[in-house]
């Protein structure tokens, strides 16, 4: 007599079971040639409730955010010598799945070097300066030479 009702009690409490209240966010991040690139830093924020996670893409290249409250999110995507992506706007829905597949490409890199330095006049027309220079260093030398006591 309580076996047909028990089953349907446990029927309907498996239905009840399965449902859920959160969905999730699931990509793949390529490079332009459609390349997955591993180990890209993959950032989820929702300003509204201030939560933020972060997670590393696979060797595959691809990410996953399970079990999140439904809302607006944006994703950010970084990664060393390619460009980072933001996506805004990012709708999580109760028991569904997003999917956001993010392409990058090589970063612009910007180098600006400034180099200044005074310009050293230079006596074109003369050697005067020149033979004083040579004069002045050797001075020392033609004296020592006049006296050869100093070499023994």
């Amino acid at each position: 007599m309580f076996g047909p009702r028990i089953f349907l009690v446990a029927l309907f409490a498996s239905g009840l079971w399965a449902q859920t209240f959160r969905g999730s966010l699931t990509g793949t991040v390529t490079d332009t040639s459609g390349a997955a690139i591993p180990v890209c830093s993959v950032r989820l924020d929702n300003t509204a409730t201030g939560f933020t996670r972060t997670v590393l893409t696979s060797g595959a290249g691809e990410y996953n955010f399970p079990d999140l409250a439904p809302g607006i999110y944006t994703v950010t995507i970084t990664h060393a010598g390619l460009e980072s992506r933001r996506v805004d706007k990012i709708e999580i829905e109760v028991s569904k799945t997003t999917n956001i597949n993010v392409q990058l490409g090589v970063a612009q890199q910007q180098q600006l070097v400034e180099v200044s330095a005074a310009a050293v006049n230079l006596e074109a027309t003369s050697s005067e300066t020149t033979a004083h220079v040579l004069l002045s260093a050797a001075k020392p030398a033609i004296s020592a030479a006049r006296r050869p006591r100093i070499f023994m």
